[in-house]
């Protein structure tokens, strides 16, 4: 019988443990996604991110937050 790496078996438990924490967060938004989702995506909010110019291409840019990938 061939036992399976450590490098699986941490993947494996970080599936779980990834899975137990949405799972928690639908349960405390009472199983509505959208509202899990606000949980997750923090407000856009001008004062935490003003106004800036771009280094590169000198344009004024605006970024109101939100996750990193959708930026």
């Amino acid at each position: 019988m061939k036992l399976p790496s450590l490098h699986m078996t941490a993947a494996a438990a970080s599936r779980d443990v990834t899975l137990f924490h949405a799972m928690a967060l639908l349960h405390q938004a009472n199983y509505d996604i959208g509202q899990a989702v606000k949980y997750l995506v923090p407000p856009p909010s001008k004062q935490h991110y003003p106004l800036d110019a771009d280094k590169t291409t000198s344009h004024n840019t605006v970024s109101l937050g939100g996750p990193i990938l959708c930026r």
